[in-house]
């Protein structure tokens, strides 16, 4: 199927792209999601503002004690940055697990995470890092966390004229720990739940899991419980892991034909038991 017709804008620098997008236009990354329901015809926007060829919103790098991704990154980028691979390795393989080699050569961390799917493998990676996003427009610039970009399903929280510029990932330190675990129907596929968790260098524990509820979720309740326990003891994990279900009240249910919202519930309690337990042991070799 075509698209509806459209203009066409190609910025060259973020102000460009800012003044288009101020008039109604919507931004065009790697566009592996939106021409797809483009053609569907599940999305029809009247003008597009191809950002592109603006330099300023690649690359890695650090950002104080932390790491600036910027929004126009690759995905395949992440899959293959030996800082990321020395520094953060459970978000590179949230990365290489997105999609297939096509589609991460050309899509995007920030289109990625504006397309909200709640299922998105770098979003609850993200979210276990406690990881913020810089949202510009003409009108200014705010900060939100990840979490806070997803409203729904496929629907994000940015206002008309905004865009995602940058990802900031805190505390990029050697010390910190983590781990990401899905499961899939098929490898590169999309997952039906995942979950991430990251210990920082402090040993506060962060969680994010996807694929539970409409939008994915920062599992408060459970980091709360690991607070006061032994996160090498199997039981005692068992037990904070299971206050999952108080996060999942949270989000609304998600359901569907790849699993119920109790199956998914279960999945995600045993993937985040296993990975408490594994980034505990880490720690201590």
């Amino acid at each position: 199927m075509r698209t509806a017709t459209f203009e066409f804008t190609r910025a060259a620098s973020l102000d460009e792209a800012l003044a288009a997008m101020a008039t109604g236009a919507q931004a065009l990354a790697g566009g592996q999601s939106l021409v797809q329901t483009m053609k569907l015809r599940q999305a029809a926007p009247a003008h597009l503002v191809d950002i592109n060829g603006v330099d300023d919103l690649r690359g890695l790098a650090s950002d104080g004690d932390g790491l600036r991704i910027g929004a126009l990154t690759r995905i395949a980028e992440l899959a293959s940055s030996p800082d990321l691979a020395r520094h953060c390795p459970w978000l590179q393989d949230a990365a290489r697990r997105t999609a297939d080699v096509q589609v991460r050569n050309r899509g995007t961390i920030g289109g990625n995470l504006c397309f909200a799917d709640p299922r998105s493998n770098l979003a609850s990676t993200l979210i276990s890092l406690r990881a913020e996003l810089t949202v510009r427009s003409r009108g200014g610039t705010r900060r939100l966390g990840v979490e806070e970009l997803f409203a729904g399903f496929r629907r994000n929280t940015l206002a008309a004229g905004e865009l995602v510029t940058a990802v900031h990932v805190p505390g990029w330190a050697p010390a910190a720990r983590g781990a990401y675990r899905e499961l899939s129907r098929q490898p590169n596929g999309v997952p039906v739940v995942n979950v991430a968790v990251t210990v920082n260098t402090d040993g506060v524990v962060g969680i994010g899991v996807g694929g539970l509820g409409m939008r994915p979720l920062r599992a408060l309740q459970v980091e709360e419980a690991l607070r006061t326990v032994d996160r090498t003891d199997p039981d005692a994990v068992r037990t904070a892991a299971g206050r999952l279900a108080d996060d999942l009240g949270a989000v609304e249910p998600l359901t569907d034909l790849h699993g119920s919202a109790e199956y998914r519930l279960d999945v995600a309690t045993a993937l985040l038991r296993r990975l408490v337990v594994e980034t505990a042991r880490t720690e201590e070799s």
